[in-house]
């Protein structure tokens, strides 16, 4: 377990000392070392390129990579934790998709490239994304796909391009219908449904007005939503 740890670490310390040039480090000791974990500032980006926190984190699955943690516990930044049990190849292949990205990020700063519609905000790039109908996007197939040479090699695809983060309809306020409500009256939402908190509970959602009976809204684990009535 001791190993373990340090081990843990020093690969924490090596990732950030490999992107301390490019990118700032928030909340370092005063040897401007880290614990187990350390902070990616990308909220500057916002201001110079028009990029986001979301944006980087997208972009990395281009590169192979499920994003770290991201908005936590600093709104618009990423928290880098790796583990005891990566090697330093798969190290060093992070710390360049991050290094990658950044030139990315200068592109746009530069304007070379656009403030919309470029790599990072339209990332990730899936397989059908990239083969089907015609490209009208500033950037070529291959950048959105292969922004490092050794992925052509060994490469993980998205499995579903961008989502409207922002209006997703998960996101939205949901509405129940009660089942006690005349089925003339349903066809006039604004009159006759009443917005519910959710409450989670083994991976079912429930909205519930009152003591009326309700709809259950079930997240399955294939991403699928089944609606149940509960009497």
């Amino acid at each position: 377990m001791t190993h373990a740890t340090k081990i843990t670490l020093l690969n924490a310390n090596y990732i950030m000392s490999r992107l301390r040039p490019h990118y700032p480090i928030l909340y370092t000791n005063t040897n401007s070392r880290c614990a187990h974990e350390f902070i990616l500032d990308v909220r500057g980006f916002k201001e110079t390129a028009g990029i986001e926190a979301i944006d980087v984190a997208k972009r990395l699955q281009d590169y192979g990579f499920h994003a770290p943690t991201m908005s936590w516990p600093v709104a618009n930044t990423l928290m880098i934790e790796p583990t005891e049990s990566e090697s330093k190849e798969e190290l060093d292949r992070f710390i360049n998709a991050l290094i990658s990205i950044r030139e990315e990020i200068k592109a746009v700063e530069a304007g070379k490239a656009p403030r919309e519609g470029n790599i990072l905000k339209m990332a990730p790039h899936s397989q059908k994304d990239l083969i089907v109908g015609e490209w009208d996007r500033p950037y070529t197939r291959e950048q959105a796909a292969y922004p490092l040479p050794w992925l052509k090699e060994k490469k993980f695809w998205p499995s579903v391009t961008r989502l409207d983060d922002g209006n997703s309809p998960f996101l939205r306020p949901h509405l129940v219908i009660p089942l006690t409500t005349p089925s003339i009256w349903r066809p006039k939402p604004l009159l006759h449904l009443r917005p519910c908190r959710p409450r989670r509970r083994r991976r079912r959602y429930h909205w519930r007005c009152g003591t009326e009976p309700y709809i259950i809204v079930r997240l399955r684990k294939d991403g699928y939503m089944v609606f149940d009535m509960d009497i």
